[in-house]
């Protein structure tokens, strides 16, 4: 797979979820720019869990959401949240099955790993029979959410004996990364049998053309509105996630409406990409310009963003960070067990100790990682001004700069924007400015010279 998945160790990017539509059971997940950190550690478990979110997620169509209808019903579920964390249960895990996949992306991380694409690993995938015995040590240590992903799911012929074990009988909450070209209707029979939570694809393009060229497999594009509208019409989730950069920025809009019209149950878009899994940082040279995001995050369409009233320095710097090594996992096709797909520092191997082995063994990661529970913890975030819609990652911290502590060039550029923006935003609302993409225009860009300035927030 191939940019942020919006993983549920961070709630990846200064997200939260707006209250249930009046009438309908269904809820939105909208950007407010809040800073939000995972609802494992926050009071606002009940609202936030269990949606899954990007960068920026703007869901064009309803999206189903767990919430507590009473105040006993809130506080029982915060107290489990509590318990979950105090005990280090990774309660959200995520299994990569396989690097190999039969599209090759022009922004993945991890393809190039495998051997039969050139990677330097010399290693082999998980077998079955490791696959399943993990996800029996997975399930007595009390894990509940699995995302199992790829690479490509469906290029491994044991896919469905993993899956309905995982499912069937060790009851994990399932989820499927996929990029939905090898799903014909044998397959999509196999799944509405199977009903994982969701089925999430990835659509980088509104037209065959855009797609099929970051992709790099033509006819993908054809095959995957098949494969959507197959999974829908049996009553599967289906999720559509795209990463906005260079080549598709002016389509962003276009593939939100063709997520919509195709019936998704959510959509989740990132405008960060993320360096490869070996530290290659070329893959970001097709991100966004600082203009192009302020432009992103200004649009009306199709959530217009919320005016966030900025918390005190202080407040914003007692937020918790994320829940990578604490509340969540990741585990390679290889068997190497990290505390989260993208804090890639390896905390042992499946084929070597056991699971609870792993994850109870005392070390300087996992010293470093629970010395870090705030944001003023991190040294570079004590005296940035922009902490309060800031919303870091520790692993594209390490990759970029080799410490986990240390701010990093996107997250700096997003934090102003959202800041450049939200500003633009107050006047606004009340009704003593132009419409916020004139502003930007005339404003913005003089707003603050160091607006492009990278390096260590402060």
């Amino acid at each position: 797979m191939s940019g942020c998945a919006g993983c549920n160790s961070c709630g990846s990017g200064a997200l939260s979820v707006a209250e249930t539509e009046t009438g309908s059971s269904a809820g939105r997940v909208i950007w407010q720019g809040s800073g939000q950190a995972n609802a494992a550690h926050t009071n606002d478990a009940a609202a936030a869990y269990p949606v899954q979110l990007g960068e920026r997620a703007r869901a064009s169509v309803p999206a189903p959401a767990l919430r507590a209808e009473s105040p006993e019903a809130r506080e029982q579920l915060i107290r489990i949240f509590q318990s979950i964390e105090a005990r280090r249960i990774p309660f959200w895990t995520h299994i990569d099955l396989t690097y190999k996949c039969n599209t090759d992306c022009i922004h993945c991380y991890c393809q190039h790993l495998d051997p039969a694409f050139g990677g330097k690993f010399d290693k082999q995938d998980m077998t079955t029979a490791e696959v399943i015995h993990l996800l029996d040590q997975l399930a007595d240590y009390g894990v509940l959410n699995l995302t199992l992903s790829g690479g490509e799911l469906f290029v491994r012929k044991d896919f469905f004996e993993i899956a309905f074990y995982a499912s069937r009988e060790k009851h994990f909450a399932l989820t499927l990364y996929s990029n939905g070209t090898l799903i014909n209707d044998r397959i999509a029979d196999r799944l509405a049998e199977l009903a994982p939570v969701a089925v999430e694809i990835s659509l980088q393009g509104a037209t065959a053309q855009m797609h099929d060229h970051i992709v790099q497999r033509p006819g993908s594009f054809d095959r995957v509105i098949k494969a959507v509208r197959s999974l829908r019409h049996r009553g599967l989730n289906v999720v559509l996630k795209s990463s906005i950069m260079q080549p598709n920025f002016e389509q962003a809009d276009e593939i939100v409406r063709l997520s919509t019209s195709l019936g998704a149950s959510a959509y989740r878009s990132t405008i960060e990409l993320t360096p490869k899994n070996d530290g290659d940082t070329s893959v970001q040279a097709q991100q966004i310009t600082d203009a192009q995001i302020r432009e992103y995050l200004a649009r009306d369409f199709p959530e217009p963003w919320r005016y966030v009233e900025p918390v005190p320095l202080e407040e914003a710097r007692a937020r918790s960070t994320c829940g990578t090594g604490t509340v969540a996992c990741y585990v390679s096709p290889y068997g190497e067990v990290y505390p989260c797909i993208q804090l890639l520092i390896s905390m042992g191997n499946i084929r070597e100790h056991s699971f609870k082995e792993i994850w109870e063994a005392p070390s300087e990661l996992r010293r470093k990682l629970e010395s870090i529970q705030s944001y003023g913890d991190l040294p570079d975030c004590k005296t940035c001004e922009y902490v309060q819609l800031c919303q870091r990652c520790h692993g594209l911290a390490y990759l970029e700069t080799g410490d986990l502590t240390k701010c990093y060039k996107m997250v700096l550029r997003m934090a102003k924007a959202k800041h450049a923006v939200n500003e633009v935003m107050r006047p606004a609302l009340a009704g003593q400015a132009p419409p916020v993409q004139e502003q930007l225009v005339s404003t913005v860009e003089t707003r603050s010279a160091g607006f492009v300035t990278f390096g260590h927030c402060g």
